[in-house]
């Protein structure tokens, strides 16, 4: 059995912070070689794209604020034994 995923976050900002666009695509399954044991898996990535915010009057500290771009990887095996 497996999944592919993918997902996409506009990211909104409520005027305290800086929420960029985000972009995930992850995929997984699962193996079952007999019927007391399972072999899961899944690995997923996202793309964290820049931001920026103009905070002229609203922040202690005005200017314009940014947020970088960033990746993000993780990744799941798992091993079920049924006893």
């Amino acid at each position: 059995a497996g999944t592919v995923n993918v997902t996409w976050d506009r990211g909104v900002s409520t005027g305290y912070d800086v929420n960029a666009t985000t972009w995930t695509g992850a995929i997984g399954g699962s193996y079952t070689p007999n019927d007391k044991t399972e072999l899961r898996f899944g690995v997923a990535y996202s793309y964290i794209e820049s931001g920026s915010q103009n905070y002229v009057g609203t922040a202690l500290v005005p200017g314009i604020q940014t947020s970088p771009s960033g990746h993000a990887l993780a990744g799941s095996v798992s091993l079920g034994l049924k006893f």
